[in-house]
């Protein structure tokens, strides 16, 4: 949803953003930081509800279908659930941590107006959405989303570069203009 609500070539937002005293760049980057907040609050807020509902489903069930490790095992034994906090498999962890970067930055996008992307960005969504849910000790999902998110954070690196460089040309041309 970040990526495709309020923003796009032609919008007020962009156009606003835009118009400040602040480098393409700076407005990207300021975006990103954003855009992984947002991924952030969102995964916690999965979590929260995930565990209050765990934690009501042990309030109301009887004593003997629940013990002191019950929630802990829910994580464990639903493969989704596990995915979504790995508690010590680190390799979840880490592609958490890559994907929350790899969709800031790609969410981004948009905002200047690279929004030509948005099929392939839809097609990085659904193999996102089949490979986020793992089993147990799978960790060829954590390598491909690993990869994937890799390669979005050096795409979006290059990007930054070519805004940077367009941000030069419209100092040059203001410069040129003005003298």
């Amino acid at each position: 949803m970040i990526s495709f609500v309020g923003y796009g070539e032609s919008g007020t937002h962009r156009y606003t953003l835009m118009r400040l005293s602040v480098t393409r760049k700076e407005v990207y980057f300021i975006q990103s930081v954003f855009n992984m907040l947002c991924y952030i609050w969102f995964w916690a807020t999965q979590v929260l509800v995930i565990v209050l509902l765990c934690y009501i489903y042990v309030w109301k069930a009887p004593e003997g279908y629940v013990t002191g490790q019950t929630i802990f095992l829910a994580f464990y034994r639903n493969d989704f659930l596990h995915s979504l906090l790995p508690f010590e498999d680190f390799p979840f962890w880490i592609r958490h941590i890559l994907l929350c970067i790899a969709l800031g930055l790609r969410s981004s996008m948009y905002l200047t107006g690279e929004g030509k992307a948005k099929k392939s960005y839809g097609v990085a969504w659904g193999g996102l959405y089949v490979l986020f849910i793992a089993s147990l000790g799978d960790y060829t999902s954590c390598i491909f989303l690993g990869l994937y998110s890799i390669g979005c954070i050096m795409l979006e690196s290059h990007h930054m570069k070519k805004e940077e460089m367009m941000d030069r040309e419209e100092r040059m041309v203001e410069t040129c203009e003005k003298g």
